[in-house]
C-alpha cells in the first residue's frame, strides 16, 4: 500500500519550508563550486508572487517546489528538493504537476528550469514530464555544472489538481 502524498501551498518562510530549502543548498553545496549554485533565499520566494509547495505524507514533511513567475509568459521551476527517504516516493512528480496546473490556471504559457548537470534524478524526471532542453535564460549563464529545459503548456487544459 502506497502512503498518501498531500501537496499543500506553503508560506516558504515557514520552519518546514525553512529546513527543506536548508537541506537542499546544503546538499547543492556538496555537490557544486558554490559559484554554481543559485540559492533562491524563502523572503525571496515569499516576495515575488511564486507558488511554494510542500510535499507530507501524514505528519512526515517529504519535499519542496516552486514556480516562480519571471515574466508574463513563463515560471521558473525552483528549489525543488526530496528528503532522501522520500525519495521514489512519488513526492516529486506530486510536486511538478501541482506547480504545472497553477502555472496553467495563472496564465503562463512556458516552464523553464536551470539544474545541476550532475542531477541525473532531477533530470530524468524532468524529462519524463516532457520538458526538453534549452539554451541558459535570464542571469544564468551555461557551464559544465548545469543544464536548461523548458516546457511549453500554452493551449493545455488545467488539470483537476486543485492546490490547498
Amino acid at each position: 500500500m502506497t502512503a498518501r502524498i498531500d501537496i499543500c501551498r506553503e508560506d516558504p518562510t515557514s520552519p518546514d519550508a525553512r529546513a527543506l530549502i536548508d537541506e537542499l543548498n546544503a546538499t547543492m553545496l556538496d555537490i557544486y563550486p558554490p559559484e554554481h549554485c543559485h540559492h533562491m533565499p524563502a523572503e525571496t520566494l515569499a516576495s515575488n508572487g511564486a507558488c511554494f509547495l510542500i510535499a507530507r505524507s501524514g505528519e512526515k514533511v517529504l519535499g519542496c517546489g516552486a514556480g516562480v513567475p519571471l515574466d508574463t509568459d513563463r515560471v521558473e521551476l525552483k528549489r525543488f528538493f526530496t528528503r532522501p527517504a522520500a525519495r521514489r516516493s512519488g513526492a516529486s512528480r506530486a510536486i511538478l504537476s501541482h506547480v504545472e496546473s497553477w502555472a496553467r490556471a495563472e496564465g503562463y504559457s512556458k516552464l523553464v528550469l536551470e539544474t545541476g548537470s550532475r542531477s541525473d534524478a532531477a533530470i530524468a524526471l524532468y524529462t519524463s514530464h516532457g520538458f526538453a532542453p534549452c539554451d541558459a535564460f535570464g542571469e544564468y549563464r551555461a557551464t559544465e555544472d548545469n543544464v536548461f529545459y523548458e516546457k511549453s503548456i500554452a493551449g493545455e487544459t488545467a488539470g483537476s489538481d486543485k492546490i490547498g
